[in-house]
C-alpha cells in the first residue's frame, strides 16, 4: 500500500485508531531520527540522507495530525 493509499484510508478511522497508527509510526521513526540527527545538523524531511520509506511514514503522520487538528477545532465530530 502506497502513503496516498494510506492517507486516502486516514479518515475513515476513528480517533483511537489514528492515534495508534501515529504512535506506531513515531516508533518506527523513532531510529531513524537519531541517526539522522547525529548525520547531519540540518535534519528534516527533506534531508537526501532520509529513507524513502521514512518519508512516507512521516508524511502520514503529518496527515494524521492534521485530522485530529480539524476534527478538534470542529468539536471533535467526525470521530466515531
Amino acid at each position: 500500500m502506497s502513503a496516498n493509499e494510506i492517507i486516502a484510508e486516514l479518515p475513515r478511522l476513528n480517533r483511537s485508531e489514528l492515534e495508534a497508527v501515529d504512535a506506531k509510526l513515531h516508533e518506527l521513526l523513532a531510529p531513524v531520527d537519531h541517526m539522522e540527527r547525529q548525520a547531519t545538523p540540518n535534519w528534516g524531511e527533506n534531508s537526501p540522507n532520509l529513507p524513502a520509506w521514512s518519508k512516507d511514514c512521516q508524511l502520514i503522520s503529518q496527515s494524521i495530525t492534521t485530522i485530529i487538528s480539524t476534527e478538534r477545532r470542529n468539536g471533535e465530530r467526525g470521530f466515531r
